[in-house]
């Protein structure tokens, strides 16, 4: 008897990964019909060796997010669409006080409170894959509020799709964040009798040196400027805080940019030029005056010339420039330095921050977070532009 054989391939995704094989012990031919039941059962193996080595996959996949769920040191919650608590890992047990049995069914919105400010998204508003962050307080449920940053995602398992609520207790970010700022007020308070005390005397000296002591007159304007910039560093902090809180009492009157960029240039270019840097003017004529609190926009400029001083190579140059614009008046300083990232753009003006790398100079990184509520202060604007390697230009604008 001949044996007459017929072959199929199966495939799983497209590909092919074995061969379907039937054999008539028979003589003759199979029929098409016969053929076509053999492509069919060779489909139908393909389609339920796919779906067993999905199934495979999805448990794995279960079972690793199982495994990082209870092992996790944050407290992780998990709803359905609709904000119900389906599951809850031990350590939100723990930290909330109440039982697992206990949570399911809540709602996640009855255990929380959301910050003042900050926006609480609905489950549903939640596309797969994309995620929220927020801060807000627990809920006294047992008596015991605490301070949260919550961080929301949508994930999806196989078919299913479900929120997961991360909640990080912040209290010790907070107390710390207080204390900071409790120790740098007390600190900086008690340094501006004395530094106010210093700068008197020097001036007093000043006035009193005898002619043609160089040497002597070349030690006290080093002090003086020393002093003058330790002053202006306290008044930064204190108004830091001013501003922040809304406290800050602006003592405008009408005055010349044109002559405030001066004194900035003159105050700051001794130290330009010690560096061998060249610090330039570009002023065009018939600036018109702006309403500004003169001492608080003079310490702006100083600010920024000091910055485009501490991160330009000697032999660099710095220019600072104004234009006239319709509604504003715009101020530029443009330096010769490393140039800033793009990410490091978006954080620059904010309290505490300092750059990265071993280039960077040390500093408590007030200077920019003051030019920024000050220049806001003023119904103004503050931004940077830079390349790294190509250097920067702060600006900012004042209305007229």
């Amino acid at each position: 008897v001949t044996e007459v054989l017929a072959c199929a391939p199966v495939r799983v995704k497209g590909l092919p990964i074995g061969i379907l094989e039937a054999i008539n012990p028979r003589a003759g031919q199979f029929a098409a019909e016969q053929i076509e039941l053999l492509q069919g059962i060779a489909g139908l193996a393909g389609t339920a060796i796919s779906h067993a080595q999905l199934f495979k996959e999805t448990q794995e996949a279960r079972q690793r997010y199982a495994s990082l769920f209870e092992d996790s040191i944050d407290p992780i919650l998990i709803t359905d669409l609709s904000g119900e608590i389906t599951d809850a890992n031990l350590k939100a047990e723990e930290f909330l006080g109440i039982d697992c049995d206990d949570l399911v069914g809540r709602q996640i919105r009855d255990l929380h409170s959301v910050d003042t400010g900050d926006h609480q998204p609905e489950p549903g508003e939640l596309q797969p894959g994309t995620s929220a962050f927020y801060t807000g307080r627990t809920s006294p449920i047992q008596g015991n509020s605490r301070p949260i940053e919550a961080h929301v995602q949508r994930l999806s398992i196989g078919e299913d799709d479900f929120i997961q609520w991360l909640f990080r207790d912040i209290s010790e970010r907070l107390e710390l964040a207080e204390l900071r700022t409790d120790l740098t007020s007390m600190v900086f308070h008690d340094l501006r009798s004395p530094l106010g005390n210093i700068i008197s005397s020097l001036e007093v000296m000043q006035s009193s040196l005898p002619e043609g002591d160089e040497a002597l007159e070349s030690v006290l304007a080093i002090a003086s400027r020393s002093s003058r910039r330790a002053s202006r560093l306290v008044e930064s902090l204190l108004d830091v805080d001013r501003l922040e809180s809304n406290r800050a009492v602006l003592t405008k009157e009408q005055a010349s940019i044109s002559a405030l960029i001066a004194e900035a240039v003159e105050e700051v270019h001794p130290t330009a030029e010690a560096k061998g840097q060249m610090l330039r003017m570009n002023l065009p004529k018939g600036l018109p005056l702006v309403e500004i609190d003169v001492d608080m926009i003079r310490r702006v400029l100083i600010n920024l010339l000091d910055n485009a001083v501490k991160y330009t190579r000697g032999g660099g140059e710095i220019v600072i420039s104004a234009t006239s614009l319709p509604d504003e008046v715009c101020v530029s300083v443009k330096d010769s330095g490393e140039g800033i990232s793009q990410e490091d753009q978006e954080r620059i003006f904010d309290k505490f921050t300092r750059l990265d790398g071993e280039s960077r100079r040390k500093g408590l990184g007030l200077g920019l977070a003051f030019c920024r509520l000050a220049v806001a202060a003023h119904g103004g604007r503050i931004w940077v532009e830079s390349e790294t390697g190509e250097g920067s230009t702060f600006s900012f604008s004042l209305p007229v």
